[in-house]
């Protein structure tokens, strides 16, 4: 299913956005330029995939100075991501207060019918790396910034950590 939302939202809308802010419901909302998205809470199977890959990534983040957190926004208050699992540097922790500038890696575990391409986002905010998991195809796509900065470019294993998409399918195929 799918809304959208107009940039002058009605009373009742912004009453809605407003009590999913005072309840809670709003830790999965994002801002895509203006844009008010609500998403709703992972599946128990997303959530599993998730924790798999925080696993992961953290003993390898963590021997290179770096730090992995699940759902951390990233961007700003009026246009942000929340990727699944970031992978970022501590100096970029200490400046957030709400809102990660940037990461190494965003990971972005697919929900079914899921169609949405933030990776020209995370381009535009100097993510390093970009990991796409659709768990309904058995996919995993890694990409890492081209030389010429204009997109991502398929990698077979991260230029940041010592694994890559070979290790996170293993995950995702149990």
């Amino acid at each position: 299913m799918s809304s959208v939302l107009f940039r002058e939202a009605p009373l009742a809308v912004n009453e809605l956005i407003e009590e999913r802010r005072r309840s809670g419901l709003d830790r999965f909302d994002e801002i895509w330029e203006g844009v008010y998205v609500v998403n709703p809470p992972p599946s128990f199977r997303h959530s599993t995939i998730t924790g798999l890959i925080v696993d992961l990534l953290r003993p390898h983040a963590e021997d290179r100075g770096l730090v992995v957190r699940r759902e951390v926004g990233v961007g700003g208050a009026d246009d942000h991501r929340i990727p699944d699992v970031v992978v970022a540097d501590t100096a970029d922790l200490d400046d957030a207060e709400h809102y990660l500038l940037t990461a190494a890696i965003a990971v972005e575990v697919l929900s079914p019918n899921e169609r949405l391409d933030k990776r020209p986002f995370y381009l535009s905010l100097g993510v390093a790396e970009v990991v796409i998991v659709d768990p309904t195809a058995g996919t995993v796509e890694w990409s890492a910034i081209a030389p010429d900065g204009a997109g991502y470019e398929p990698l077979t294993a991260s230029t940041l950590l010592p694994i890559g998409p070979a290790d996170v399918m293993a995950l995702i195929a149990v």
